[in-house]
């Protein structure tokens, strides 16, 4: 098998076991659901959808916002109980335990990208090419440390700095591109239904909705599983 084959096999590998979580461990895709849903509720009661002009003026309704930033720290708790689903089948644990976490590299690699992403950070007055420029360095130069935080949610605890820098290129590159061809098209398909719900009835704009909650879960759990088969692969002769 050429290394292209491999890699678009462990991509659909990621694919597939991602929404296999729907049945292994729903509670991790339907936190999700749920959060993505109750804000659905609240969209629909303020008349979020009756027209492209009302979703212009109530995007930022304080409302809305408020039930979106529950939604958002669900969607990251649901990747990262996704993460840990796979680490823990691999060890025979609970999906749910969090003891094989290795917090020392997690530490390490959120708190340096955290520092290293505040010259980036909205609200210097960069210039538009100059703020986009210096994110895109900080990514591509921060890429390890992404591979770092993913060691220790995965239980690595062997990870180091040094050796991210040196080895986990590779692994940085594979999750990202895993990420993007994955993500990318269902947030097209998120954001196309919300604009087909405009101006249309109560069955169909619940239907929409409903859909689109399912829709979030499932991004959730494939970005969480990805991340674990981005840094440790799944034996493919047994997928």
């Amino acid at each position: 098998m050429s290394a292209l084959a491999r890699e678009l096999k462990r991509f659909a590998v990621c694919l597939r076991d991602g929404l296999r979580l729907f049945h292994l461990a729903p509670a991790i895709p339907l936190l999700a659901v749920v959060f993505e849903f109750v804000q659905h509720v609240v969209e629909v009661r303020i008349g979020l959808f009756e027209s492209r002009a009302a979703f212009n003026a109530l995007t930022l309704d304080s409302t809305r916002m408020a039930f979106g930033y529950a939604k958002v720290a669900a969607l990251w708790l649901s990747m990262l109980l996704a993460t840990r689903f796979w680490a823990n089948r691999a060890e025979e644990r609970p999906w749910w335990s969090f003891a094989t976490v290795a917090w020392r590299p997690l530490g390490i690699g959120l708190l340096l990208s955290i520092l290293v992403s505040i010259p980036a950070a909205p609200g210097w007055g960069l210039a538009p090419g100059v703020f986009l420029a210096l994110n895109l360095a900080i990514m591509a130069v921060t890429l390890p440390l992404a591979v770092l935080i993913v060691a220790g949610l995965v239980g690595d605890s062997e990870a180091t700095l040094r050796g991210v820098y040196r080895h986990g290129w590779g692994k940085g590159l594979r999750m990202l591109l895993f990420l993007l061809a994955a993500v990318i098209p269902l947030l097209v398909l998120h954001y196309a239904n919300h604009f087909s719900a405009f101006g249309q009835g109560p069955v169909v704009v619940w239907s929409l909705m409903a859909f689109d909650a399912v829709l979030v879960g499932a991004i959730a759990a494939i970005m969480g599983t990805i991340m674990h088969h981005g840094y440790a692969p799944p034996d493919l002769n047994r997928s």
